[in-house]
């Protein structure tokens, strides 16, 4: 993966030209917590957000079809995700805690 415990990452802005992000492949960015994300994804891989304690809200672009189980797994601040209604399939437990979830 990447950036696989990458600590001194606080924000990233995932570029147009990439449409999927594998799995792992931000696990363990604790300190990740600003995550922009193209409207060119269609996949967030297994895992690939797990562990970013310190992500507070994210916005699914409507590109998205498909969200990898963990892929937001032991996001502790975790605490807003908005959804949009292209998503498809939500993996096993790719959220591991209560958060308010807007649907688009």
């Amino acid at each position: 993966a990447a950036f696989y415990y990458c600590t001194s990452l606080q924000e990233i802005s995932i570029p147009s030209h990439v449409s999927h992000l594998g799995n792992s492949v931000f696990t363990g960015c604790l300190n990740l917590e600003t995550i922009t994300i193209s409207s060119n994804i269609a996949k967030i891989g297994k895992s690939a957000f797990s562990l970013c304690r310190n992500l507070k809200h994210i916005n699914i672009p409507n590109s998205v079809t498909e969200i990898g189980q963990y892929a937001f797994y032991n996001c502790t601040n975790l605490n807003q995700i908005n959804i949009p209604s292209t998503i498809r399939k939500i993996g096993y437990l790719a959220f591991d805690k209560q958060i308010h979830v807007n649907r688009n």
